[in-house]
């Protein structure tokens, strides 16, 4: 229903009209008001909205978001991962990085201090050193498809590689369900 109300462009232009002041508003959001307002943009368009609505639906409901990637990281297990997250992301607070790297064995973590959820918008630069630089170091995932059949077969890692039930429902109570 509040989306509905982003094609109304009164309100995409007021939100633009204060878009300044929301800036210096010590909350998180601040880092992500140019990007955000980005996407309201693209909202009018009724096709965009209603993809935007179907994938809202799918992962959120009255409690926050429900899915959670915890019981799929066994999958990563061979792969080489970097995850890059804003220190002040509103939308995926940074507690779920620590929580997604704890769970994915052998990933790699940057925190952009000054960024939100878009450091690639906030810190380019530094997004694209940090990049290049795991690209350089990191050697690539072999693909077996034995072993990749083996592992989506079982349906679950081992206990090394997996995200615990109790890792899940911790990133799940730390976040109030706005989860990873």
């Amino acid at each position: 229903m509040l989306l509905h109300l982003f094609r109304l462009r009164t309100l995409r232009l007021s939100g633009r009209l204060y878009a300044p002041a929301l800036r210096r508003v010590p909350l998180d959001v601040r880092y992500d008001i140019d990007d955000l307002l980005r996407i309201f943009d693209a909202l009018p368009d009724g096709a965009s909205r209603a993809a935007v609505l179907r994938t809202l639906r799918a992962v959120v409901d009255w409690r926050g978001q429900v899915v959670t990637m915890l019981d799929r990281c066994y999958l990563a297990r061979a792969m080489p991962t970097l995850l890059v997250w804003g220190r002040h992301d509103s939308i995926l607070p940074v507690e779920h990085a620590h929580v997604a790297h704890a769970a994915m064995p052998g990933s790699r973590l940057e925190i952009f201090e000054d960024s939100g959820h878009f450091p690639f918008h906030c810190e380019p630069a530094r997004f694209l050193a940090v990049l290049q630089d795991f690209i350089a170091s990191t050697q690539p995932a072999g693909h077996d498809v034995d072993q990749w059949r083996d592992l989506l077969r079982a349906g679950r890692g081992d206990a090394t590689t997996d995200a615990d039930a109790y890792l899940a429902e911790e990133v799940l109570a730390a976040s109030h369900r706005t989860a990873t």
